[in-house]
């Protein structure tokens, strides 16, 4: 595989665009994304039992795998808003689907941004529109690159930085391109996927394997990580293809899916670790590795307990680690480990990382799970945050 330009419209036969429609103080708030042909989708949400009317709407869309376009707004969670936030999200879907010609069943709806607000649907129906003339104008390469990142650029909410990435291989002989773009820098522990991200492929596969590669991929990236240890009420992980590509298709496990799944598994670890990086206040980027434990859930236990440690993490703000309060949070979680049996290695392999290597000594399964420090910076940002 290759890594390539263009992020989320890398992959043949996509379109995105993205308007100010004013929910935000200022800047891009709207965003579309849309296959120009009929697409398969697998979709992975939240597991919060506070769900936002968008999660609800797109998780119902999306059982039959064939939704081709997708419309986000940020600023508004439209969670917690009752009725009418389901009748705002069933709006959006709506007008998307005029403007592209689509079964509404097709369009899914994601929102990020303040729980608890009365979405603006006025406004955010004037960025739809404007949105769709956007993408609709994006015909030469250049255009299209611009309309991607505008579309990254539109989901962000606390993100300092849009997150895109996209990837290239072969599928018997055919280029086949996967690439994406994600949000997420707070309210961050992934039960599913995490945050908002949106994969394209021009892949031609079976739909229960592109579900069942979407959720192997996010075990390993998008569920490996947290910034706070709060889970959303709004994530949503889409991948959409459209069959572009015209390779042939993946119907079977083999070669072929093996390298369908490894070049996501590194799309999705990439957008994955931009979101840790860019955790709200973060400085450092922090990877917990565990070893020796009796099997992988144990692993993941552990892992989290570590890289959620408000000590740790404060700790690894100063770059330390504190080999101590390592071992505190390991020995939180129940595990029988003893000081005898329990073996913590703290490196600092660039000026802006720390890996924390934990052998517990009880097995042979092993986990990571990537975090960032704690820094006054994320106090302020949540404190103001409203």
């Amino acid at each position: 595989m290759k890594k390539i330009g263009g992020g989320v419209l890398a992959a043949k036969g996509f379109k995105a665009g993205a308007a100010a429609g004013g929910i935000k103080a200022e800047g891009l708030d709207v965003g579309l994304l849309w296959s120009e042909t009929p697409a398969i989708s697998s979709a992975i949400f939240t597991e919060n039992s506070i769900q936002a009317a968008p999660v609800v709407l797109s998780r119902a869309r999306c059982r039959d795998h064939k939704a081709r376009a997708v419309v986000v707004n940020s600023g508004n969670a439209n969670c917690m808003t009752g009725a009418k936030g389901r009748d705002h999200a069933e709006r959006m879907v709506q007008d998307t689907a005029r403007l592209l010609g689509a079964d509404p069943a097709d369009v899914l709806v994601a929102s990020t941004g303040i729980i608890g607000r009365p979405l603006p649907i006025s406004k955010v129906e004037k960025g739809i529109q404007g949105a769709f003339k956007a993408g609709s104008a994006s015909s030469s390469t250049s255009a299209s690159n611009t309309s991607a990142a505008d579309f990254a650029r539109a989901i962000m909410t606390t993100d300092t930085v849009p997150k895109s990435v996209a990837y290239e291989c072969r599928i018997a002989g055919q280029p086949v391109v996967i690439g994406g773009c994600a949000k997420g820098s707070g309210m961050i522990q992934p039960n599913m996927a995490t945050m908002l991200g949106f994969l394209t492929s021009d892949a031609v596969i079976s739909p229960a394997l592109l579900d069942e590669a979407l959720r192997e991929a996010a075990r390993t990236t998008f569920n490996a990580i947290t910034i706070d240890g709060c889970t959303s009420t709004n994530d949503m992980l889409l991948l959409m293809a459209n069959g572009q590509a015209k390779n042939p298709a993946i119907t079977q496990h083999g070669k072929e899916y093996d390298t369908f799944l490894e070049t996501l598994r590194q799309a999705c670890r990439d957008l994955a670790l931009l979101i840790v990086r860019d955790g709200e206040g973060a400085s450092v980027l922090v990877t917990v590795q565990i070893n020796g434990a009796a099997d992988y859930e144990q692993a993941k236990t552990v892992a989290y307990a570590v890289a959620n440690s408000p000590l740790v993490k404060t700790a690894a703000h100063g770059k330390t680690g504190n080999w101590g309060r390592i071992a505190q949070a390991v020995g939180s979680t129940g595990v029988s480990v003893t000081e005898d049996s329990l073996a913590i290695d703290v490196t600092n392999p660039a000026r802006d990382e720390l890996d924390i290597s934990i052998n517990l000594s009880l097995g042979s399964a092993d986990a990571v799970v990537y975090t960032c420090d704690f820094s006054k910076e994320y106090v302020d940002i949540n404190v103001e945050y409203n």
